[in-house]
C-alpha cells in the first residue's frame, strides 16, 4: 500500500512542478514535494532496493546513449577529479576556521558521493550527523540552483544543436531482447556491488549496457515513458531522506552549511567555464558535467535538457571515483 501511495505522491510532485513551471518537474518536483511530506510526519515503508531498481533502469537507458568518441574526455575528467579535491580541501580548511573538528569539516567539504563520504567520515572519527547535514545540503543546494543557470544557456546550446540531422530510425520491439537487457543490467549492477564499485547501480547498467550494444550491433530506442517513472521515482526517494531531524538540527549549523554549499557551487561554476575555454563544449554540458551534487542527479538532468549524456556522465563518474578513492589517503596525511 506504501508503495501505491508513494507513486501518487511523486506524480502529485510532478504535476505540482509542472504547474509551477519548475525546471526539470520530473525530478525536482517529486523531490521538493516528497521532502515536504516526509518533514510534516507522514512516514512511507519503502523496500530499501527501491531506489537501486530505479538507479538500474536509468543507468540501463543511459547506457543505450553512451558513446565515448572523445579521446581527451578521461584527461579532462582527471583534471575534474583533481579540481574537486584540492577546493574540498580548501573549503575544509574555511570550517574548521569556522570551529568544525578538522576530520568533519573535510569529509563535509568533500564533494564525493553523500553515502560514501559519510561511512567512510565513520573510520575517522568524524561526527557523521554534521557530515551527512552538511553534504545534503551540499547536494541539495547545487541540485536546486543548477537547472536555474542551465535554463540560460539552453537557448545557446539550441542554436549549437541546430541544423538538418538525419533521424535514426530505431526499433527495439523484441520482448525477448528487452528481457537480455534487463539482465544484462542488473547483472552488471550486482557485479559492480560486489566488486565495491561507488555508485554501481549506476556505472554497471551503464557500461553494461553500453558495452553489449557496442558487441551485438542492435539497434535501440529507450522508452521515454518508463525513464521518467524512473526520473520521478529517484527524485521522490532522495526526497525522502530530508528527515525532521535533519531540519531541526539545521539552524544551529546554517551559517557553515550555507559558506559551504556556495563556495561549493561557485568552485563548480568556476571549474565550468574553465572547461568551456578548454574544449568548446556547450555550456550546458560543462554545468552539468563539473556540479558536485551526484553523479545520478547530473546525468538526469542532462538526459533531459539535452546535454551531451556522454561526456556528463564520463565527467560525473570520474569525479566521483577520483574523490572517494583519493581523499581517504589525503585527509590521513592532513588529519
Amino acid at each position: 500500500m506504501d508503495h501505491l501511495i508513494f507513486l501518487l505522491l511523486v506524480f502529485a510532485g510532478y504535476h505540482i512542478g509542472k504547474l509551477v513551471r519548475m525546471p526539470m518537474p520530473t525530478f525536482l518536483g517529486p523531490i521538493a514535494f516528497l521532502a515536504l511530506v516526509n518533514i510534516s510526519g507522514f512516514h512511507l515503508e519503502l523496500w530499501p532496493h527501491l531506489k537501486s531498481v530505479f538507479s538500474i533502469i536509468l543507468g540501463g537507458f543511459l547506457g543505450l546513449r553512451f558513446t565515448l568518441e572523445d579521446k581527451a574526455l578521461t584527461k579532462i575528467a582527471l583534471l575534474l577529479g583533481v579540481w574537486m579535491i584540492v577546493t574540498g580541501v580548501a573549503i575544509g580548511e574555511i570550517l574548521i576556521w569556522m570551529g568544525i573538528e578538522p576530520s568533519t569539516a573535510f569529509f563535509s567539504s568533500s564533494p564525493g558521493g553523500l553515502a560514501e563520504m559519510s561511512v567512510t567520515a565513520m573510520s575517522f572519527g568524524a561526527n557523521t550527523f554534521k557530515v551527512t547535514l552538511f553534504q545534503t545540503s551540499r547536494l541539495f543546494t547545487v541540485l536546486f540552483m543548477i537547472p536555474f543557470v542551465v535554463k540560460r544557456y539552453e537557448i545557446s546550446l539550441k542554436k549549437e544543436n541546430a541544423g538538418p540531422t538525419l533521424e535514426k530510425k530505431e526499433s527495439y520491439d523484441s520482448l525477448l531482447e528487452w528481457i537480455k537487457l534487463g539482465i544484462v543490467a542488473f547483472g552488471a549492477a550486482l557485479s559492480c556491488s560486489y566488486l565495491k564499485v561507488p555508485a554501481s547501480d549506476l556505472i554497471g547498467p551503464l557500461f553494461g549496457i553500453f558495452l553489449y550494444k557496442r558487441i551485438f550491433k542492435v539497434p535501440l530506442k529507450p522508452n521515454n515513458d518508463i525513464q521518467n517513472i524512473a526520473f520521478m521515482g529517484v527524485g521522490g526517494i532522495i526526497g525522502l531522506s530530508v528527515t525532521k531531524a535533519t531540519v531541526l538540527q539545521f539552524p544551529m549549523l546554517v551559517l557553515p552549511a550555507l559558506i559551504l554549499s556556495l563556495l561549493t557551487f561557485l568552485s563548480g561554476l568556476g571549474l565550468a567555464f574553465t572547461l568551456r575555454r578548454i574544449t568548446k563544449w556547450d555550456m550546458v554540458t560543462c554545468l552539468l558535467g563539473t556540479a558536485p551534487a551526484g553523479s545520478l542527479p547530473m546525468v538526469i538532468m542532462a538526459d533531459e535538457m539535452g546535454a551531451d549524456v556522454s561526456k556528463v556522465a564520463v565527467l560525473q563518474i570520474v569525479r566521483l571515483f577520483t574523490v572517494v578513492a583519493l581523499t581517504p589517503f589525503i585527509f590521513a596525511i592532513l588529519l
